[in-house]
């Protein structure tokens, strides 16, 4: 009740920009990108979940809900917004991209099935004698919103 669904895209945007510093991925996210969510891509505010520690955004499809991007500082904050997206969730929940072993460890004791094929492939073509893996290593960052 009464919130700014502006000022809690700004927050996400913060916390997105916070959990990224210093590391590299395909996309550069410009600023108000959780805003052009909302607008460009219809995302409708009842599948969005934003606090102060996190924040997930999602979809209702055949299955449930899909959530496109969850992001928490802490377990704290995953179990607070994973406890209202299931509140708000009429069947199941499925997760396509979960690379936060938190989160992980979360779905497991709440007997989450996991998937571990991709049906996603990336090309990289070598412009210098580096590897993939020494170029970017453990700092690269990608999510599904960041797909094309």
């Amino acid at each position: 009740e009464g919130v700014d669904p502006v000022a809690e895209t700004l927050l996400a945007e913060k916390l997105f920009a916070e959990a990224t510093t210093g590391k590299a991925g395909f996309v550069v996210r410009p600023h108000g990108w959780p805003l052009s969510r909302l607008k460009q891509w219809k995302q409708k505010l009842d599948g969005v979940f934003i606090d102060r520690d996190g924040y997930a955004f999602t979809e209702p499809d055949s299955f449930g809900r899909r959530i496109y991007e969850f992001f928490g500082r802490n377990r704290a904050a995953y179990i607070r917004l994973l406890n209202r997206i299931c509140a708000a969730t009429r069947g199941g929940l499925v997760d396509y991209h979960v690379r936060d072993p938190i989160l992980r460890r979360i779905y497991a004791e709440r007997g989450a099935r996991f998937r571990r094929e991709t049906y996603s492939s990336l090309m990289v073509k070598p412009l210098t004698r580096a590897t993939f893996q020494s170029a970017f290593g453990p700092g690269f960052f990608s999510s599904p919103v960041d797909q094309f």
